[in-house]
């Protein structure tokens, strides 16, 4: 016979991570209090292009390499296969 079950409570509770809601939330629960808008000049000419890695470990040592060297490149995205799938 059982008399009681014992569950796991952390030492300290006091509430869900306030972090973690905000940002679980992908922010539609946080609140804007200051913006800052920073205006560039529009780029004389503007160049597209797409490189396709053997595999998709090399592809994210690109986007690493390009971490390290500071490179700042209006969108990177790295894709498998797999998105392309229906």
């Amino acid at each position: 016979m059982k008399l009681f079950e014992k569950n796991y409570v952390p030492r300290i509770s006091s509430g869900p991570d306030i972090h973690q809601f905000i940002l679980g939330s992908e922010g539609t629960l946080g609140v804007v209090t200051e913006v800052i808008i920073r205006i560039r000049p529009v780029p004389l000419c503007s160049k597209y292009g797409s490189i396709v890695f053997p595999a998709f470990e090399p592809g994210v040592e690109c986007l690493r390499e390009v971490v390290r060297q500071q490179l700042k490149p209006a969108s990177m995205r790295l894709m498998d296969n797999l998105q392309f799938t229906f």
